[in-house]
């Protein structure tokens, strides 16, 4: 064995028998300057030793001869976290007093009070206060203009959603449609709260997504305006929900309203799948920044 290690044994040995004589004694030779071999790892070891068995006086010695108190062992636990386990509220103190962080390690000594149902609020310590506690304030709020444009990088396909209400087809675009769940088979849409269609497309309990293809953007057009009649010169047939299926999409996903929630100034609507088939030869209407386009053969979405 080396010299340095036999020395820190040593150093170990005398230490946590001095603190078993009494805190004057250890403190006696603590302050007789840093012990033979204890240093750097040594020193951090013998802390969390220290910090495990209840030795406040030990503990506090170590720290100020140059034990690190943040510390982690080979678990990831901090010597803060060991004497919280283990209930050591005079250790705990000893450590926060010399800048012990509660959020380190993982699990955090914060984590492990948790758990174990330490009080560490009864420290007094103001340091003991969530370091997320700045995150319960409300965000400050995002420009509506800068909203849109970081978002419209995100290209996606275009639909118009269609039902049957009362009669008489309804429709309204949709750029917010998206597949939910493989099993059961859900998609999903959002409608604004503003829209004046999807009341009656509610109430008509089904819709059908028509997925827009190259060269429909007259139609995205078209079902995006109010006080209109939309389906104006457009062919469909209903499909088996009894929502209109327009001619010449790429695709129809026609469904059930499964659900309905809130999300924000727009509703999230879900839907069963009841039926859906593709065009496998049509390419999609593209949206991006704000412009229709479509997919080239090689490279991003050619604006029209």
């Amino acid at each position: 064995m080396s010299e340095p290690a036999e020395a820190s044994i040593e150093t170990a040995r005398r230490m946590f028998d001095l603190a078993r004589e009494g805190d004057q004694a250890l403190l006696g030779y603590l302050k007789q300057g840093v012990p033979v071999g204890l240093t750097d790892a040594r020193a951090n070891s013998l802390l969390m030793l220290a910090s495990y068995h209840g030795h406040a006086a030990l503990a506090a010695g170590l720290i100020d001869a140059g034990a690190v108190v943040d510390a982690l062992n080979d678990r990831g636990l901090t010597s803060l976290a060991g004497a919280i386990s283990k209930d050591f509220a005079d250790v705990a103190q000893v450590l926060l007093e010399r800048g012990a962080d509660l959020d380190t390690g993982s699990p955090s000594a914060r984590e492990i009070a948790q758990l174990v149902q330490f009080d560490i609020a009864a420290l007094g310590f103001a340091s003991v206060a969530p370091a997320t506690a700045d995150h319960n304030r409300a965000p400050a709020p995002i420009d509506g203009g800068t909203f849109r444009r970081v978002l419209g990088n995100f290209a996606s396909g275009v639909v118009v959603v269609t039902a049957a209400f009362d009669g008489a087809p309804v429709g309204i675009t949709a750029q917010s449609f998206m597949a939910l769940s493989l099993d059961p088979a859900l998609v999903m849409f959002c409608p604004a709260h503003t829209s004046t269609s999807w009341p009656k497309i509610r109430q008509a309990g089904h819709f059908a997504a028509n997925i827009l293809a190259e060269g429909q953007q007259h139609l995205a057009s078209q079902f995006a305006k109010s006080g209109i009649d939309k389906f104006a010169g457009v062919d469909w047939r209903a499909g088996p929900s009894g929502a209109p299926l327009i001619s010449g999409c790429l695709a129809h996903i026609d469904c059930t309203i499964e659900a309905v929630h809130d999300g924000g100034d727009h509703h999230i609507v879900v839907g069963r799948v009841l039926h859906l088939a593709a065009e496998p030869d049509k390419q999609p209407l593209v949206f991006f920044r704000s412009a229709f386009g479509y997919l080239s053969p090689a490279g991003p979405p050619v604006h029209q």
